[in-house]
């Protein structure tokens, strides 16, 4: 069984799926902040259309 870490997860999120490369830097510098201020949990949400 693979095991990730926590490092594992920082790089699936902002490196890899080039299609989105363009909001990366700005996610990378709010996780870093959020982290810094001690949120544990970040909600997102999206209305997906068709």
């Amino acid at each position: 069984m693979i095991v990730f870490n926590h490092l594992d997860y920082w790089k699936a999120i902002t490196l890899f799926n080039l299609n989105v490369a363009t909001y990366k830097p700005t996610l990378a510098k709010v996780l870093i902040s959020a982290a810094n201020e001690g949120v544990k949990e970040i909600k997102s949400y999206f209305k997906l259309s068709n």
